[in-house]
């Protein structure tokens, strides 16, 4: 694919970071021999930076993440908690998915994990939910979009709920920021950590920070990360070089810059199984290939004998047309661990994600007085993706006892899996540029202490991404690839071959789609934070405009099957939204140490797709309100909040089943010959409220706690608002078709299209008259999640230099499935999955070496301590027997060494 950047893109981006490079080089090369330089002020003084140093145990002071402004956790209104560098050492967080699972109120998507339609979540790597809603991720407070190591991370901020000031445009469920390590004037080095552990996990990491001179200081970071993973043939392979260099040009002007270079490569190990389509099958085989069903035999069907099924078995290697052969049936639970064992991972390492991405940073920091700072910053992201999905969620008897060719079927009765593969690749780069101003002002205590800040910045993003599927060129089918359990899968790669050449046949991957945008967003954002009466009162302030313009990529089909999409360029940029979000909050000290809080903000969000009149969707709009008690007691050795949240989420997405996509399509294309209805999406509301306890705490030097318990629930309402409009308006033309037997054109329809008709309009009926209720919650939810963990240290008699953590999670039982009641009027049957309880070990030493010049730490944590092999229940089939199941990971462990000089 061709990355299309316009000239002025291209020029700034190589000539910011030269320009600001060479700004510095020549500051750097002086040296002050009169009088040492107060490296710390601008660091310290400078409103958009925070400084991860200031983190004592696992305990944050300040924060960008309220105000774009940097402000005391205590006395900013939103809802913000903090990881610190020594908590994520403990708990072991190699990477921040990991560490998210103990965030307050907040659920990762793991890709391993089932999604919607039972397969894995191949394509994502780092979503997140806050408070059962979508959430997203940044990266020093610019939007990110690829899974980060923690290798190279300071510390992460998780604000709650949207917040227009950090970002217009973003998840309502809030912002995971996550800042990187820096390179401090005067804070030297030397580290390196190597781990080994369960599944042939090894992992190397080595940071290095070196002051220059009085004015410079860079750091490097560099992580190799290789582990394979309880499910068969699955594993992870990361490497990553990170740089941070920070050049104190004068004593009010700063350059800091940040960037890394990393790759990605994960084979994706499902821990859920295949779904039961075997149990029906009464184990009567069709003894002659193509026949009917035999009236003995029950529980299977025959495929269609007039579309190719071109099958290729990876076990025989045979490829063969299957059309006209039978499958059998099942009730569609998961199949048991003594059919199919759990470790078993049916297509080998044909679920893979890969990523390459990199990323640079500029920012430069001016004081000029003692309250006026300005701050310019650059950013630039790129990411290439390459994934493939197997499509294999079924497990199947084969009732065939011969083989379309005639000859004896050896795998009779046999157990195996099918389906598809797609292959998908993507390209995507982001650059942002960003000016802020900061003024502050102090009137004494009456009319207060202000800090006000402007922003104005652009954000140039563009994406392409190609999906292809294995066809066969000439009739345009799929190509299915089986495997039989027989063969199993051991630990060897079980990939499938490359398909055959079978002339006069040709099969080859066939573009399905080809997607691009090139997206511009400009946005002028104004902020202030106000304090009055010795900080008693603190008010902030934010009001934010952004405009979004986007066009789209242009394709055309080529090849002699038309089986290659090629780029045409990109349409006319047109708007995609101008949205105005506004915030506000306040906390009031109600005494020295307890403070009462309130906090409403607004923010907006894009989203693809578009509805059954096939319009663009447009944005979502979230909007919440938190109120509370922020309070730090006993000489700051507990800090904390305990808070009321409500949230809401107006118009995003609403997944549309298949059911109603490909029964409107089905009969509107039958209807009107021509039309080719699309697929299409729709909206829906969501509601949300809580309550959240949030604490962290250091009650002596050597003992850590951090502790956070929420409870919340998400209501949806308007499912589908768009479509049942629709069909109200349209179905009595369906009615009338159906009824008269003629199609739009006035043509004669046979019995099997009105079949058809009728079919799919009663399964719309039925789905809508229950699916669409207000008032039903997601799948998946849970109300309560806790998290606990603590460290201790000794540092005197015989325990000295040993150190003991332990942690628990906890996670109510979810929702996991509705069926109808008695009546259309009653309410739905809720089912519920598992509840369960986690917990983890952290065991630790550290000492010196070779007198004293070398500080040595073996750290030792055990994950999963409790739940050695626990299966997970996650959907419901109209009752609680014979569901579907997901499996949790088994017990871990990970042996760290760590010698800094």
């Amino acid at each position: 694919m061709n990355s299309i950047l316009c000239l002025s893109r291209r020029y700034w981006r190589m000539l910011v970071p030269a320009v600001m490079t060479a700004i510095a080089l020549p500051a750097v090369a002086q040296t002050t021999t009169t009088s040492s330089i107060d490296n710390s002020e601008v660091i310290e003084l400078s409103p958009f930076t925070v400084d991860a140093s200031d983190d004592s145990g696992y305990t944050a002071a300040n924060t960008l993440a309220g105000s774009r402004l940097n402000q005391p956790l205590l006395t900013s209104p939103a809802p913000i908690s903090v990881m610190t560098r020594e908590f994520l050492d403990d708990i072991n967080a190699t990477d921040v998915m990991q560490a998210l699972d103990w965030g307050v109120n907040t659920t990762p998507l793991l890709q391993e994990s089932e999604s919607a339609n039972f397969e894995a979540n191949v394509s994502s790597d780092n979503a997140v939910f806050i408070r059962g809603l979508a959430g997203s991720q940044a990266r020093n407070y610019f939007r990110w979009s690829v899974a980060s190591d923690s290798y190279n991370v300071d510390r992460l901020d998780l604000a709650r709920g949207p917040n227009n000031i950090l970002f217009g445009t973003g998840g309502v469920g809030g912002i995971v920021n996550v800042g990187t390590k820096r390179a401090r004037i005067g804070t030297d080095i030397q580290s390196i950590s190597l781990m080994v552990g369960s599944n042939d996990a090894y992992r190397a990491t080595i940071d290095v920070a070196q002051t220059l001179n009085e004015r410079a200081a860079v750091r490097v970071n560099a992580v190799w990360d290789d582990r394979g993973d309880w499910i068969n043939n699955a594993g992870r392979t990361r490497k990553g070089v990170h740089l941070a260099a920070t050049f104190k040009l004068t004593s009010s002007t700063t350059l800091r810059l940040d960037g890394e270079q990393m790759s990605y490569d994960r084979v994706i190990g499902r821990t859920f199984p295949q779904l039961d389509k075997y149990s029906n099958w009464n184990g009567v085989p069709v003894q002659t290939y193509g026949a009917a069903t035999p009236a003995e035999a029950t529980g299977i069907f025959q495929v269609s004998t007039s579309v190719d099924r071109w099958t290729f078995d990876a076990g025989t290697g045979t490829f063969m047309n299957w059309a006209g052969s039978h499958q059998s049936g099942g009730g569609g639970g998961s199949t048991p661990v003594d059919i199919r064992p759990k470790a078993l991972n049916m297509f080998g390492p044909d679920d893979y994600n890969n990523i390459d991405a990199d990323n640079v940073s500029v920012f430069l920091e001016q004081r000029v007085g003692e309250n006026l700072f300005f701050e310019l910053a650059f950013n630039r992201q790129s990411e290439d993706r390459n994934y493939r999905r197997s499509r294999n969620e079924n497990l199947y008897l084969d009732a065939n006892a011969q083989l379309p060719d005639g000859s004896a079927n050896p795998n009779l009765g046999y157990y195996y899996v099918e389906g598809t593969i797609t292959e998908s690749s993507s390209e995507r780069t982001v650059e942002d540029f960003r000016a802020s101003a900061s003024y502050a002002m102090d009137f004494g205590d009456v009319f207060g202490s202000h800090r006000v800040a402007a922003v104005v910045s652009r954000r140039d993003s563009e994406y392409q991404g190609l999906s292809e599927n294995e066809r066969e060129l000439i009739s345009n089918t799929s190509v299915i690839r089986r495997k039989y359990l027989a063969y199993g899968d051991g630990r060897a790669n079980t990939g499938i071959p490359p398909l055959p050449t079978n002339n006069p046949l040709v099969f080859d991957f066939r573009d399905e789609s080809l997607n691009g945008n090139q997206t511009e967003q400009n946005y002028w954002q104004l902020s202030s934070v106000s304090k009055f009466w010795d900080d008693r009162i603190n008010i902030t302030l934010g009001l934010r405009n952004d405009t979004l313009d986007q066009n789209s990529l242009q394709s055309e089909r080529v090849g002699a099957y038309e089986e290659t999409l090629n780029s045409t360029g990109w349409s006319d940029f047109a708007e995609l939204a101008d949205e105005r979000t506004s915030s506000y909050g306040i906390v009031a000290g109600l005494t020295q140490s307890l403070f009462g809080f309130y906090n409403s903000s607004e923010n907006f969000n894009t989203q693809g797709g578009r509805d059954v009149n096939y319009d663009p969707l447009g944005p979502r709009a979230g909007e919440s309100w938190d109120g509370g008690l922020k309070f730090r007691l006993f000489e700051n050795k507990l800090n904390g909040s305990i808070a009321y949240y409500e949230t809401a989420d107006a118009g995003g997405l609403h997944y549309m089943h298949g059911w109603f996509v490909g029964g409107v399509r089905s009969i509107w294309n039958t209807l009107e010959p021509g039309r080719n209805q699309g697929g299409f999406q729709d909206r829906q509301d969501s509601s949300g409220h809580g309550w959240e306890l949030d604490l962290t705490s250091n009650p002596t030097k050597n003992l850590r706690v951090s502790f956070n318990v929420s409870r919340g629930t998400v209501k949806i309402s308007n499912h589908g608002k768009f479509f049942r409009d629709w069909m109200d308006e349209n179905l009595p033309r369906y009615e009338q078709a159906y009824n008269s037997g003629l199609d739009f054109e006035g043509n004669a329809l046979g019995d099997s299209e009105l079949n058809n008709i009728r079919t799919r309009l009663d399964r719309i009926y039925s789905a809508n008259t229950f699916w669409w209720r207000d008032g039903i919650s997601p799948l998946r939810q849970r109300e309560y999640r806790a998290n606990l963990f603590a460290n201790y240290s000794f540092t005197e008699g015989l325990l000295n230099g040993f150190s003991v953590g332990a942690g628990m999670q906890y996670r109510d039982a979810p929702l996991i499935d509705y069926s109808a009641g008695a009546t259309v009027d009653a309410p739905p049957i809720i089912y519920y999955g598992n509840e369960y309880t986690s917990g983890t070990l952290k065991l630790g030493y550290a000492t010196k070496l070779f007198d004293d010049r070398v500080r040595y730490k073996v750290q030792l944590n055990i994950s999963n301590l409790f739940q050695n092999d626990m299966t997970e229940t996650v959907g419901a089939l109209g009752d609680q027997e014979g569901g579907t199941v997901n499996y949790r990971r088994p017990r871990e462990f990970f042996l760290t060494n760590t010698f800094s000089f």
